[in-house]
């Protein structure tokens, strides 16, 4: 069994003479295990909340994405509602100023988003949108 006595003299020993040592180690010690709290309760809170808002944050219950045709599967029939987009990169030129962009181009079927409100600015930008056809630029 060892001499706990001897032991404890030991370390106060090492103690006073490396004081500074000492706090620096306990410090650190502290701040890491704060920061390892920090973090998992940050991942924790951001994950609940996450959950609490899927459905809005999704606008729909489940969301599907593929690049390639879906086919004729059992999807439709679990579905209560659905609905399609179509969406890939496209330049837009600007003859007037002679300048092109890279932009999304989206055709949206069915009437996504389910949960929640599609918000556009300008606000008529979503009936405009939903009543599809060509759109002009000026």
């Amino acid at each position: 069994m060892p001499d706990f006595g001897w032991i404890s003299k030991m370390a106060l020993r090492d103690f006073r003479k490396n004081i500074s040592r000492l706090l620096l180690f306990v410090s650190s010690i502290v701040v890491g295990i704060a920061a390892l709290v920090a973090i998992s309760s940050f991942g924790e809170n951001l994950t609940k909340d996450i959950n609490n808002q899927a459905q809005e944050l999704l606008g729909a219950d489940l969301v599907l994405e593929t690049n390639k045709p879906i086919g004729d599967q059992q999807i439709d029939s679990l579905a209560v509602e659905m609905a399609a987009e179509v969406n890939f990169a496209s330049m837009v030129a600007f003859p007037s100023t002679g300048d092109s962009r890279l932009t999304q181009v989206r055709s949206l079927e069915g009437n996504f988003p389910f949960y929640g409100k599609l918000e556009t600015i300008p606000v008529e930008g979503e009936s405009d949108f939903r009543s599809g056809g060509k759109k002009s630029l000026g």
